[in-house]
């Protein structure tokens, strides 16, 4: 519960100093649901944010479309293939929509090493097996080589 006189102030820093939600907590020291509450007390309309497209959504089938042929081109790469087609933002921001476009990699059964070797865990144990023991593996058996238990 917060005092009237924080109220009192809430309403006016809203309605003389034109100050946003954000602003008028962040000076306050109160949460922005404090402020929207109030405001919403005093019978203040909500305002709507109005969605607006995004400067990427000409290019995003493009985008969508070299990464899916492409899945390991640089974002820095294809941000001047966009560039060249017109892209008028910046190079900042377009790294950031890269990362939520690019395709994700299909999960592996195992991990690969350093040497060049596949991890594979049977009943608990890791063992570095050579790719081309991995297929003669008989995993009903329950051990990978005569060491496991």
């Amino acid at each position: 519960m917060i005092s009237r006189a924080l109220e009192a102030e809430i309403l006016r820093l809203h309605h003389t100093e034109h100050w946003p939600v954000g602003t008028i907590a962040t000076q306050l020291r109160v949460h922005h649901a404090t402020v929207r509450r109030v405001l919403a007390q005093a019978g203040v309309p909500v305002v709507q944010k109005i969605a607006r497209p995004s400067m990427v959504e000409p290019y995003r089938a493009f985008m969508v479309e070299t990464l899916t042929k492409y899945p390991t081109l640089r974002a820095s790469r294809l941000y001047a293939m966009v560039r060249e087609r017109g892209y008028p933002g910046a190079p900042d921001h377009f790294r950031a929509l890269v990362a939520r476009l690019r395709p994700r990699p299909a999960a592996d059964r195992g991990v690969k090493s350093a040497h060049g070797s596949f991890s594979l865990v049977i009943t608990n144990c890791w063992h570095a097996v050579p790719i081309e023991a991995i297929m003669s593996l008989d995993i009903d058996k329950g051990s990978c080589h005569d060491q496991c238990p």
